[in-house]
């Protein structure tokens, strides 16, 4: 398997080959629902912004959610489409048979299963789209990382260990 290509680059994690960097797909995360207020904000910007904010969010009951994430779930269809997929920590019971989405930070993997199942139809968010939203807002960049995991390297799987004598 090669990973080189998508791998995080060894200079940055202080590395002196890219075989020692564990970590590759960085990718920013940015909030899955925003507040009117963090919306004002955010448009205020410019024209620019306004549009892609638009086009990234969508609005309802007050919030404004990622175009690619339902805003509400039918409790019962959870556990037969998302058999792999724990969404406790970003969907709510809403004690009406349904889940509601919570205003926090999806991982990129958990965010792209609930849209191929949920919404195909609809486009994954752009690098592009998510560094620019991401400059924009007052908290702190959040980021998203796979693990390399290469059970083959020498390094990290294939120690020898000896057993003293004596």
């Amino acid at each position: 398997m090669k990973f080189c290509k998508e791998l995080i680059d060894s200079k940055i994690v202080h590395k002196t080959i890219e075989n020692d960097v564990l970590i590759f797909k960085p990718g920013i995360v940015i909030k899955c629902a925003i507040t009117k207020n963090e919306y004002d904000s955010f448009v205020n910007t410019s024209h620019e912004v306004k549009t892609i904010i638009d086009s990234v969010y969508y609005e309802t009951d007050g919030y404004y959610v990622l175009r690619t994430l339902p805003h509400v779930i039918d409790k019962e269809k959870t556990s037969s489409i998302f058999t792999q997929l724990n969404i406790d920590n970003f969907y709510t019971d809403d004690n009406n048979g349904n889940l509601k989405i919570v205003p926090t930070y999806i991982p990129l993997h958990v965010e792209e299963t609930i849209r191929a199942k949920l919404k195909p139809y609809i486009s994954p968010i752009s690098a592009n789209e998510k560094r620019i939203i991401s400059s924009i807002s007052a908290d702190a960049p959040v980021n998203s990382y796979l693990l390399k995991n290469d059970t083959s390297d020498y390094y990290f799987y294939k120690k020898i260990t000896s057993i003293s004598q004596g």
